[in-house]
């Protein structure tokens, strides 16, 4: 048996489960009505901006949950159930379990991100045009076909239409970077979700990765000046904990233009591939102190 067994088998219970449809269909529905409902913002494209970010932000709320309680339960219930070992009685290491778990977890947990990704990128692509009408269902039927058809085949004499197509671009490549970072910032969450199953149950280990979530957002925001940032620790929680607010960029994603001199797309994929080797030595560091964690751990 090898990792990848173990990945796929992982992957196939938890996209099986009841509670990956539950949050898949809440985290759809979620998405789907956010990009529908009016924003009544000061300037009517910038309701699209407000869309992205309130959608990604469920979209990272829903793949956290199940990425946690997933994880939360790869390791500890196995050894509740003796299946444990079951598994190690066949030629496989404990490592490969570990990292098996994790991959499973973390493909599963991709496939909701990305349907609603899809979803939001939709919405990102038709908002746009969407919002330049915003009486559209007052007109009743009429009018909602003419708005469609506004969106399908703009007029090409409307001033409006090459800037309103730029746009629409803009925003529909802005939410790619914002799912791969969600991704990796659930993959951190995931891993030490895995290690910390080694050894605490569901209930303990929920609350330690809600603690560390906390934390790995507002533990950038302290000084290191002074003191204070001695007494209290800031320099160990600096180098412990992961700083997942470097993760979050969705205001610059969100609300600026890219594809601009300013902003452009290479300089957003760049840090997200700085991101994504970030998000891979937080993982391996978990996954080394699980193994850790593992090795001593009785199963008799």
């Amino acid at each position: 048996m090898t990792t990848t067994t173990i990945a796929r088998n992982t992957f196939l219970e938890i996209i099986t489960s009841p509670l990956l449809l539950i949050l898949a269909l809440l985290g759809l529905v979620a998405v789907v009505l956010l990009g529908i409902i009016p924003y009544f913002t000061l300037v009517l494209e910038d309701d699209v901006k407000m869309y992205k970010d309130v959608a990604v932000a469920m979209t990272l709320f829903i793949a956290l949950i199940l990425a946690v309680l997933s994880a939360s339960k790869v390791i500890d219930e196995e050894i509740d159930n003796r299946t444990m070992m079951t598994l190690l009685s066949k030629p496989v290491l404990r490592g490969e379990i570990i990292l098996g778990k994790f991959l499973g977890v973390c493909a599963a947990v991709a496939v909701v991100i990305i349907l609603c990704g899809l979803v939001i990128m939709i919405f990102a692509w038709f908002r746009p045009p969407w919002d330049r009408n915003v009486p559209m269902f007052s007109e009743g039927v009429e009018g909602f076909w003419a708005k469609l058809h506004d969106v399908f085949y703009p007029d090409p004499a409307d001033h409006y239409t090459v800037r309103t197509r730029l746009s629409q671009w803009a925003h529909f490549w802005s939410v790619p970077p914002m799912i791969v970072l969600i991704f990796l910032q659930t993959a951190v969450m995931a891993a030490i979700a895995v290690a910390i199953s080694t050894r605490l149950g569901m209930a303990i280990n929920v609350m330690i990765c809600a603690l560390i979530f906390i934390a790995g957002h507002m533990i950038s925001f302290l000084t290191l000046d002074g003191p204070w940032a001695r007494y209290l620790g800031v320099s160990a929680l600096l180098t412990i904990l992961p700083q997942l607010e470097h993760f979050n960029i969705t205001e610059t994603l969100a609300y600026r233009t890219l594809g601009t001199a300013s902003s452009p797309f290479s300089a957003v994929w760049a840090y997200v591939g700085l991101a994504g080797l970030c998000a891979f030595f937080y993982c391996a560091a978990a996954l080394l102190v699980g193994l850790a964690l593992f090795r001593t751990r009785e199963l008799a």
